[in-house]
């Protein structure tokens, strides 16, 4: 349940930290992962500064690493400053630039980027930007249009 998350999250870092300190050599697969689930966790528990430090962290060391910047990205853009909502907004712009056009990362990041400009009190920015990208684009043949309608509805409404 969602009231449990951080509960959960509390565990999961202290999980983590045992891990992290056994004597014996991790395989690569779990010393890769274990930074992104600490991330994660550290997230859920409302660590959110430690978390994007980890996330940018691994961003740098893995900058191929998709899910990690989408994470960082939506953890930004959900962070409630307008500082973050700008950062998530950069992060997001760049995801779109790499995201072939009509894939579902590509539509996603296009939604996140009109979010982000509603977030930082530019509606009129985030409106034109769906409208074109509507025009532009299949977004009513997708599986995204009905999100798109919602938050221009909401921006117009």
């Amino acid at each position: 349940q969602p009231d449990m998350r951080g509960d959960l999250a509390v565990l999961q870092l202290a999980a983590l930290t045992k891990l992290e300190q056994e004597d014996g050599p991790l395989d690569k697969t779990t010393q890769i992962r274990i930074p992104q689930v600490k991330a994660e966790a550290l997230a859920a528990a409302g660590r959110i500064d430690e978390a994007l430090a980890q996330y940018r962290s691994l961003v740098r060391q893995y900058p191929n690493n998709q899910k990690l910047h989408f994470d960082m990205a939506q953890l930004l853009l959900d962070g409630g400053t307008k500082s973050a909502y700008q950062q998530g907004l950069d992060e997001w712009s760049k995801i779109a630039k790499r995201c072939r056009r009509g894939t579902d990362e590509w539509y996603q990041a296009k939604y996140s980027i009109a979010l982000a400009y509603m977030r930082l009190g530019k509606p009129d920015e985030a409106a034109q930007r769906i409208r074109y990208w509507k025009a532009t684009s299949d977004i009513d043949q997708s599986t995204w249009k009905v999100k798109f309608d919602k938050l221009l509805a909401r921006i117009e409404g």
